[in-house]
């Protein structure tokens, strides 16, 4: 069994613990989150023959991390939920000592799931995985994720006249993975999302109709994680097409 090392990343601060095939501490140090400090990291991981690197995600500070040990590691991305629900005293070196434990139960089966869907790959479902985790029970409607993720039109209207469809304001991270899903969903017009966009593309600017097609997937993606199964044309298209 080969060594594994736990990250807890935050803005400005990479803390690493370095465990042995015993789970016995071998190393651990706080790494800044410059370009050098990642690279020394990377290094170290090397040095000591690590294999699978698991960190805890903090809003998108993982993703440059990601890039630089994706060559060399088998990586996972873990929830902080899970961490906050440990038993006992949380700290950094704790916490990081469940993370190896945890890459190997959580997530693994969400990635999967969400890659069923047109449009999403590892790293785009890891994204969405890392801001809306992957318990729905938070949101009793997929409308209430929808409004979370600032992706539902605002309703300004003055004397009956409707001043503004604007999104609201929401997670710009999330809404940005979505979108760049959408795009590649809507490339094709095989898929029903494709056919969707043209017809909407001729009433409205190509830019709302692929919002209206962002929110059709995040309705997907609900259904997808609350149900725990796989996306199924037939069955999650009859979720979208009101």
């Amino acid at each position: 069994m080969e060594k594994a090392c736990g990250l807890d990343v935050h803005k400005e601060s990479v803390f690493a613990c370095i465990l042995d095939e015993q789970g016995k501490k071998k190393f651990e140090k706080r790494y800044g989150t410059l370009t050098p400090d990642l690279i020394e990291l990377r290094d170290t991981l090397v040095a000591y023959d690590c294999g699978r690197v698991a960190m805890e995600s903090t809003s998108i500070y993982w993703m440059p991390i990601w890039h630089i040990l994706e060559s060399d590691f088998e990586l996972t991305l873990t929830n902080p939920y899970f961490i906050s629900q440990l038993p006992g005293r949380k700290s950094d070196a704790t916490c990081l000592n469940h993370l190896e434990e945890l890459a190997n139960t959580h997530f693994v089966e969400e990635i999967s799931l969400l890659c069923t869907i047109p449009g999403i790959n590892t790293f785009s479902a890891l994204c969405i995985l890392a801001e809306i985790g992957n318990d729905m029970s938070a949101f009793p409607k997929a409308t209430h994720l929808i409004g979370w993720s600032g992706l539902r039109p605002r309703n300004d209207e003055t004397a009956q006249k409707i001043k503004s469809r604007k999104i609201l304001h929401g997670n710009k991270y999330l809404r940005q993975t979505l979108v760049e899903v959408s795009w590649a969903c809507v490339g094709s017009d095989k898929s029903f999302l494709g056919r969707k966009f043209n017809i909407l593309s001729k009433r409205m600017l190509s830019q709302k109709a692929l919002i209206a097609i962002t929110r059709k997937i995040l309705v997907i993606i609900y259904n997808v994680l609350k149900t725990k199964q796989p996306f199924d044309k037939n069955r999650n298209m009859q979720a979208v097409k009101a």
